[in-house]
């Protein structure tokens, strides 16, 4: 049954990760991961005197949206490198996406407001589960979604 057509999927290619993903599109990744992370922590550390208008509030959200979602856009990119050096399963890449909160709560500690650093936690957990499944769309890019969240199949002893 399910076992087989997984398997049938993994000898075929399709749920194997792909062999080649340069080095240079990992350091432009991590470049950008890093140039993002500060552009949210600057957001972050403006001071409320600076968008007192509401078309500044309203850019002030875009902007920290957009730094925010290049971010995780870069980190699912970086993890999609180490992810096909190191052969990760679709689980694993999803899961390599909450990885995201190390730098993240860096941001916390250094800035020292966590009350206006904690607003953005929970667009902290989503990009975590966002970069997940980008690396996981560069790791598998051939697989569908119903193929991606499959079950693993089950460990034997003796595989054919």
């Amino acid at each position: 049954g399910l076992a087989k057509t997984l398997a049938r999927m993994y000898h075929s290619g399709m749920l194997r990760p792909a062999n080649r993903f340069p080095l240079k599109w990992a350091v432009a990744a991590l470049f950008g991961f890093a140039l993002s992370l500060c552009a949210c922590r600057w957001l972050i550390a403006l001071p409320r005197a600076e968008y007192g208008t509401t078309a500044a509030r309203i850019g002030y959200v875009c902007a920290f949206y957009c730094a925010l979602g290049v971010g995780t856009v870069c980190w699912g990119g970086v993890l999609a490198f180490f992810g096909r050096i190191r052969r990760w399963s679709s689980k694993t890449c999803r899961l390599a996406g909450t990885t995201i909160f190390a730098p993240l709560a860096l941001i916390l500690v250094r800035l020292g407001d966590t009350q206006r650093a904690g607003m953005f936690l929970d667009l902290w957990v989503l990009s975590g589960i966002f970069a997940g499944f980008v690396c996981q769309k560069i790791v598998y890019p051939h697989a569908t979604s119903d193929e991606l969240s499959a079950p693993e199949p089950p460990l034997t002893l003796f595989p054919k």
